[in-house]
């Protein structure tokens, strides 16, 4: 804006300046406050929550723990309804945190405030390091949709005495209940922040994949930072049958040559009843999974293109990837005996943003 002053008007010039300062003072606010909820069609997330910004160094500071806006969770598939995932569209909360941003969120893992950082241009499912003293944690986005999914699972009844679980440690604090003292749980990774979360429950295991012809699942490990780990192989799993109530994995599937048969695997050790609740890999808008390498008789990886590895804590080379999952899992899923569901959820106040916040619960019919 462009006030002329002259010494004949300075009231006005005065005026002007107020005017000015005033429209400037709004702009900020607007920016600083909350944006409503936006959406497109069936319920494409547009806007998130954005509060109390200030500024922390380079990086702007945020606080989304106290606020639900922007807040979107869909039923995006299951065994009675059709995939309609539609198109993400990125979302104000989105582009914050892809311009780089320390906010703090509600952790449905602990119950607790926490702080989290992100970082510029990163895929946003994997950002979102957790700080604790300043350094990152092993508990980012991915996590938390892990996290939300396994307590949406307890309010659902699917994971009987626990309905009024809000958080893991609610359901870790339950589990000592008469009721709930039977309750198993499989998590297929030893580290991590729900590995954290459950670890001093009772009748919870966890378990790492070791590739070595010599090991049989259920046998312990000496990792390399000398914390003795259980190996499990999905495709012959230790666990007998109808003995699991919830089973954990994420990012896992994809490096399984045959998923499928590791899914018939995990459908006869859980109780009737019982739920799997994973992440993988997957393309929304393709309804046929994609082969991306496949496992010769002699025991080599062949890759039908670009060979697509993973990063591996036990594997310095990486891990290949063998499927990039389409709609088509569900219906498989559901062929095969699950009552199986894909969710899209979008929850700025939980840190849980982004095209892939996507988690899949498969529950035995």
């Amino acid at each position: 804006m462009f006030c002329w002053r002259s010494s004949k008007r300075s009231k006005a010039f005065v005026a002007c300046l107020l005017f000015y300062v005033s429209i400037s003072y709004f702009s900020f606010e607007r920016f600083t406050g909350e944006f409503s909820t936006g959406v497109v069609g069936d319920q494409t997330p547009r806007e998130g929550a954005v509060s109390s910004s200030y500024k922390t160094g380079s990086q702007v500071s945020l606080d989304w723990s106290r606020s639900n806006s922007g807040e979107i969770v869909r039923l995006v598939q299951s065994c009675s309804k059709p995939a309609e995932y539609g198109e993400y569209l990125k979302d104000v909360a989105d582009e914050i945190a892809l311009k780089g941003a320390n906010i703090r969120v509600f952790s449905r893992i602990t119950g607790s405030r926490v702080l989290t950082r992100w970082n510029k241009d990163e895929f946003l499912r994997e950002n979102g390091r957790v700080i604790v003293h300043g350094v990152p944690a092993l508990s980012w986005a991915r996590h938390r949709q892990l996290a939300w999914a396994i307590v949406k699972c307890a309010k659902l009844g699917f994971l009987p005495g626990f309905e009024n679980a809000e958080t893991l440690a609610d359901i870790v604090a339950s589990s000592k209940g008469s009721v709930q003292q039977s309750f198993k749980v499989w998590n297929t990774q030893s580290d991590g922040a729900v590995h954290d979360a459950f670890k001093e429950m009772d009748g919870y295991v966890s378990s790492e994949y070791f590739p070595n012809e010599q090991l049989r699942s259920g046998d312990m490990v000496s990792r390399d930072d000398g914390l003795l780990v259980r190996h499990e192989d999905l495709l012959r799993p230790s666990f007998s049958f109808d003995s699991l109530d919830l089973i954990i994995s994420t990012e896992v599937f994809e490096h399984i040559p045959d998923p499928y048969l590791a899914h018939q695997q995990v459908l006869k050790i859980l109780k009737k009843g019982g739920v799997h609740v994973f992440t993988v890999p997957f393309n929304q808008y393709e309804a046929r999974d994609q082969i991306c390498a496949k496992l010769a008789p002699d025991g080599r990886v062949t890759f039908t293109g670009t060979p697509n590895m993973h990063g591996d804590p036990l594997r310095p080379e990486g891990v290949p990837v063998f499927t990039i999952f389409g709609h088509e899992m569900i219906d498989k899923l559901c062929t095969m005996g699950f009552e199986a569901h894909s969710f899209m959820i979008h929850i700025p106040r939980e840190g849980i943003l982004g095209s892939g916040a996507i988690v899949f619960v498969a529950r035995k019919s």
